[in-house]
């Protein structure tokens, strides 16, 4: 066979991790709603700031510099968790030669996607080409003998966003070469798209849980005690209050906080995918949804506002150009934010409200 392509669909609604991104993706082309598998996720809202007896003056530059004190957003991904139980892996390992081609068109055709280590620095277009030498696990689906070319889903173009990516065979071969010149790790995917059904009861419980965690307030230490991690909603305040701390060291080379920023007004999404699913499900009222589903809307818009603000300062910066009025522009940003915490417990706490009299409602009927 010349050439050969498994089904597969980009999952880029919200940035889990290059694994759970491109499973979710082959997946929900073989069960549509297997793409509310992330609705059933954890997730939530963090910011480090200096503990007790430290400040940003005392606390380590790498902290400031390489961004690590910018809002983030975690993902709780325990093992097994409700991804897991929709694919078989198995870890294949063969010599890193011209062979290797043929093992890998023999587990496509058996139906299995595949995950290979590869360097994106051999990878045309990619932002790390002739660069930066950059490992990582790239989502194979396809080839094509005549064209010479593999079929990817990769992010190396635009941070975050999968897309089909083509690749020559030898600059492929390059890449496997520059990872390990003696064998190659190969990770052999096996679908299982109808081994357990999403329903409702899933998606409203995983919701619940995630509000509640949202809208508590947890604040520990770091090993060794220099930082303290503020969990929840009031972490976008926290941040709020910091930004002219936070913003200004960030290295140039480190303004690359397209995936942390893109997190917050992608949950938007997560939240208005499950309002979409409950509401067609009748565990929520229509106009509670409708009303549900603009607040978030609206939520979303706001922190891509906060985005792009945020992103042309840095920008600005790094190229030297003169900010005419930094004291507006934090203060600018702060406002933004604070506005954005207030709509955000506001709808969480609507949301959560609805789901738990829906959850009481079904177990005194």
């Amino acid at each position: 066979m010349n050439a050969f392509k498994l089904p597969m669909r980009m999952f880029n609604d919200y940035w889990i991790d290059c694994i759970y991104n491109n499973i979710i993706g082959a997946l929900s082309v073989h069960n549509e709603d297997l793409k509310y598998l992330a609705c059933r996720l954890q997730f939530n809202y963090y910011q480090y700031l200096p503990n007790k007896g430290y400040s940003y003056e005392t606390i380590s530059p790498d902290y400031l510099e390489q961004a690590w004190m910018i809002l983030g957003m975690e993902n709780s991904i325990t093992k097994p968790n409700s991804i897991d139980y929709f694919y078989r892996m198995e870890s294949l390992e063969c010599p890193n030669d011209r062979g290797v081609h043929e093992t890998i068109k023999a587990l496509l055709a058996e139906g299995r996607y595949l995950f290979v280590d590869i360097d994106r620095a051999y990878f045309p277009g990619a932002a790390e080409f002739r660069k930066e030498r950059k490992i990582h696990p790239t989502f194979l689906y396809g080839y094509n003998d005549d064209a010479r070319v593999y079929y990817l889903s990769e992010d190396c173009v635009t941070l975050g966003v999968f897309k089909e990516y083509e690749i020559a065979y030898d600059d492929f071969f390059a890449s496997l070469q520059s990872v390990d010149r003696s064998s190659v790790l190969i990770k052999a995917i096996a679908l299982q798209p109808d081994s357990s059904p999403i329903d409702a009861a899933q998606i409203k419980g995983a919701t619940i849980s995630r509000l509640e965690r949202m809208l508590t307030h947890v604040a520990m230490p770091d090993e060794d005690g220099a930082l303290i991690k503020h969990c929840g909603l009031a972490s976008i305040q926290y941040f709020a209050d910091n930004l002219h701390s936070i913003l200004p060291p960030i290295s140039n080379e480190h303004i690359e906080l397209y995936i942390p920023m893109m997190r917050p007004y992608q949950y938007q999404e997560i939240n208005m995918t499950s309002i979409q699913y409950l509401g067609s499900s009748g565990v929520i009222d229509t106009s509670e949804a409708d009303q549900l589903m603009s607040k978030y809307a609206g939520l979303k818009n706001e922190w891509e506002i906060f985005k792009n603000q945020m992103f042309k300062y840095l920008y600005q910066r790094s190229m030297g150009v003169p900010i005419k009025n930094t004291e507006a522009m934090f203060s600018s940003l702060r406002e933004m934010l604070v506005n954005i915490y207030g709509i955000e417990k506001e709808a969480s706490a609507s949301y959560l409200q609805i789901l738990q009299r829906a959850h009481h409602q079904m177990h005194h009927a």
